[in-house]
């Protein structure tokens, strides 16, 4: 129904059941986890609650009839599982640095957990949320058998993906020490912990662009009902992970780890790029590379700024009002290079989203 804001708001009230079951019902349990668990399991079921009233305003609210045979039921079921493998591989690949790191010395882990949770915000906030809103306009242009748009609607959503997460991605490398000393350095987090979490925090980020870009992609399949081939690229990326994993861990510890991963994302986008081109004919990426390239010049532009700024002020382990504040003061410096460069390398994308942001400002 392209209705996204409820399914938007929705996951807020699986944070709100989360906190309701730290704060309150973990006292009432001999372990607190206890609480919080069914905190996870209040906010689910307030999570689909919440979405209700909007499905019956739009007349769309499903009926139970439990018919196991029924012919759409087999056909979700063929397309559904290969599709939750491909979309999961980023955290099959999780999971198998994380047993790799079981055997470094201890603190390994939790540098690549701690990491993970900061890269999962750029993924969940733009990569996410871009998949899932371009998902049903390329199965229109699909179901009406309309090739040229279902293309051009593709192009968009990756160079849309890239305008905001090749920036983030080089913000994150560049400012990776200031941003993990605000979210964790207090308590038990030394600045050792910090320093090593920063390091996995960078390599992460490396593959961020290629990650977003494989949401994009992935959808463009689904939108054609093709799952085998996601499939076949989630298998060689898991593949690329590990191997690259093996090679980098001594040499590079849990940093070669994180490397591992955003190997294995460059595999798994290229691999499904190439895949849809054979399958939908020419993408038109020559015009696409470009704006890449323009978008990449810009974000070393800014890198550059923050880079320079860093070497007078060393404020990563000040007190947390100081560096919090010169952190929102960076990226907001970061963001007035890039854009402004954007327009004046004339990026059509960057051009179409900031006009939008300022209609909605004004």
């Amino acid at each position: 129904r392209k209705r996204f804001g409820p399914p938007a708001f929705a996951p807020v009230l699986l944070n709100v059941g989360m906190i309701v079951g730290a704060l309150w019902w973990s006292r009432y349990f001999e372990y607190r986890s206890v609480g919080i668990a069914w905190g996870v399991l209040l906010g689910g079921v307030l999570q689909l609650v919440i979405q209700i009233p909007f499905l019956l305003k739009e007349n769309f609210l499903p009926k139970f009839h439990f018919n196991f045979k029924h012919s759409a039921l087999k056909k979700i079921g063929r397309l559904m599982l290969p599709s939750v493998y491909g979309s999961a591989v980023y955290q099959i690949n999780l999971l198998a640095i994380t047993f790799m790191a079981s055997f470094l010395p201890t603190g390994a882990v939790s540098y690549l957990w701690y990491a993970d949770r900061v890269i999962e915000f750029p993924l969940g906030v733009i990569a996410i949320s871009l998949a899932t809103v371009v998902l049903p306009i390329l199965s229109e242009h699909a179901a009406n058998h309309d090739t040229a748009k279902m293309k051009e609607a593709f192009r968009k959503a990756l160079a849309m993906a890239w305008f905001l997460n090749i920036p983030a991605a080089i913000g994150l490398i560049v400012l990776a020490k200031p941003i993990i000393s605000v979210l964790f350095y207090r308590g038990g987090f030394t600045q050792e912990s910090t320093f090593l979490t920063a390091q996995t925090l960078q390599c992460f980020a490396l593959g961020l662009p290629f990650v977003s870009a494989t949401r994009i992609t992935s959808s463009a399949f689904y939108a054609v009902q093709e799952s085998k081939k996601p499939v076949k690229a989630a298998n060689i990326a898991v593949l690329v992970n590990v191997l690259a994993g093996f090679a980098l861990i001594w040499p590079l510890q849990h940093r070669g780890l994180a490397l591992g991963v955003a190997l294995g994302s460059v595999a798994n986008f290229l691999m499904q790029l190439f895949d849809y081109r054979k399958q939908v004919g020419r993408l038109g990426l020559r015009r696409l590379t470009q704006s890449f390239l323009k978008m990449f010049l810009a974000a070393l532009i800014m890198a550059l700024v923050l880079i320079v700024i860093q070497h007078y002020w060393n404020w990563t382990f000040a007190r947390f009002a100081y560096r919090a504040t010169f952190l929102v003061a960076l990226m907001l410096i970061g963001m007035a290079v890039y854009f402004p460069l954007v327009m004046i390398f004339k990026v059509e994308e960057g051009e179409m989203f900031l006009r939008k942001v300022i209609k909605k400002i004004h």
